[in-house]
């Protein structure tokens, strides 16, 4: 899933882009959580939000309510790309096709393998991540793939 975030995302909103796979941001943008200026807790968003931007830049943004620019919410990994304004959806839908052209069975498991080895001590992530390795190598799009890099295709 990719967002496209333009203008205020606040709260619910914000925690929306944070489930997102891919963010990326107007420079115009703003986000934050303001649960806290109003006697409220983010506490669904802290899911998302602890695994994208860490403990400190989590608790900083929680406890304060402050809203960052897109700027700064790419420094600390709410974002991955700011563009200019008028080019937003340009952007989005680009990199949306880009995914698009890709086999969707290994975009598939590469997203649940990265959520099971993120969960995993470091010996039982490589572990599964070499089983899983080979277990794509006998998915048809792994074998078009491996055929057209042996024929030169290097795209």
């Amino acid at each position: 899933m990719i967002a496209a975030v333009n203008g205020f995302a606040v709260a619910g909103g914000c925690g929306l882009a944070m489930s997102c796979d891919i963010v990326i941001a107007s420079d115009t943008a703003r986000l934050g959580y303001p649960e806290v200026t109003r006697g409220l807790v983010a506490a669904m968003a802290m899911v998302s939000l602890s695994r994208v931007a860490g403990r400190h830049n989590a608790l900083d943004l929680l406890l304060s309510g402050r809203l960052v620019d897109a700027a700064e919410a790419q420094r600390i990994g709410l974002v991955n790309r700011v563009v200019p304004h008028a080019d937003l959806m340009t952007e989005v839908l680009a990199y949306a096709g880009a995914m698009a052209a890709r086999s969707a069975s290994a975009l598939r498991i590469t997203k649940e393998l990265y959520r099971q080895v993120t969960e995993l001590d470091y010996d039982r992530a490589m572990d599964h991540a070499a089983d899983i390795n080979m277990l794509t190598r006998y998915v048809e799009d792994a074998k078009a793939g491996s055929r057209a890099f042996a024929a030169g295709d290097r795209s």
